[in-house]
């Protein structure tokens, strides 16, 4: 299975949007997963100047909105797809804060006496 996977998403990042979106409105989870992934390995590694020429968007966004969803006046797949990538980023920078967090707040002491 894992093979045919891999074979099936081996396309142009322009079909895998598409798959993606027609996947997203069909509510196939799975299929929404093996695409989304391999979105993210098409841009892991990618600096921010890449990832906006390979999916055509404008290069004006400071660092402070980077990633903020991207709002426009049509219902294009890209700007989607790019905001739901953007929402996991986020959370997953949310979850390594929280653990930093708890692992400052409380260090562990052991009182146990060696005897």
């Amino acid at each position: 299975m894992k093979l045919f996977n891999e074979k099936f998403i081996r396309t142009n990042k322009q079909r895998l949007c598409e798959l993606n979106v027609a996947a997203d409105s069909l509510q196939l989870t799975p299929l929404v997963e093996l695409t989304d992934t391999a979105l993210l390995r098409f841009i892991e590694g990618s600096t921010t100047e890449e990832i906006h020429q390979a999916f055509e968007l404008p290069d004006d966004l400071t660092e402070e909105y980077q990633w903020k969803p991207i709002t426009v006046a049509t219902d294009d797949p890209q700007v989607r797809l790019l905001n739901k990538l953007g929402e996991r980023k986020q959370q997953e920078l949310g979850q390594k804060d929280k653990l930093k967090n708890v692992a400052v707040e409380a260090p562990h002491v052991d009182n146990r006496s060696i005897d």
